[in-house]
């Protein structure tokens, strides 16, 4: 076997298991590392912005905080299941083996697929559920995914869709 296709196979292999040591993780630890997350973003945007103490109070209070906090929680959701799609396109183009339609089709099957064995997952994690909610956020990451990763490929392989 070609040393990209095993590289490329082990990516993916290893960011599933990234995902599922996320999810692993009991609702209570999810919470506060995704909080502590999110503290550090607002206080690097209010640095960024310049801005005042009245806004900076505001950014600070515990309302603002959880209502951000579940924005970074469901972005982190869409930039994994992202990832996965890019990693399991470049493996499925890497192996060859099927045309451009074909591939489009495996890995949208596949990450849809990883994610509703991951929402199941979670439901058996103290503190976690598995939602709907969330298998909808992961497939707009993979969705995204499959746009940039071609846009991306076209780009730097300079080859025409027609010919993968």
């Amino acid at each position: 076997m070609n040393k990209k296709i095993i590289i490329s196979l082990l990516l993916v292999i290893i960011w599933i298991g990234f995902i599922y040591f996320m999810s692993e993780r009991n609702g209570d630890k999810s919470s506060n590392d995704s909080m502590q997350v999110t503290r550090f973003i607002v206080s690097a945007y209010d640095k960024i912005m310049h801005s005042d103490k009245e806004t900076i109070a505001y950014h600070q209070s515990e309302e603002y905080l959880k209502r951000i906090n579940g924005v970074i929680r469901k972005l982190a959701h869409f930039f994994e299941y992202f990832v996965l799609s890019c990693l399991m396109l470049n493996f499925l183009v890497v192996l060859n083996k099927f045309r451009m339609l074909y591939i489009n089709i495996y890995n949208l099957l596949f990450c849809f697929l990883i994610s509703c064995l991951d929402e199941l997952h979670q439901t058996f994690v103290n503190g976690r559920a598995g939602t709907v909610k969330d298998i909808l956020i992961d497939s707009g990451g993979v969705m995204f995914g499959l746009i940039i990763f071609w846009l991306i490929y076209r780009l730097i392989c300079n080859k025409r869709f027609q010919n993968v």
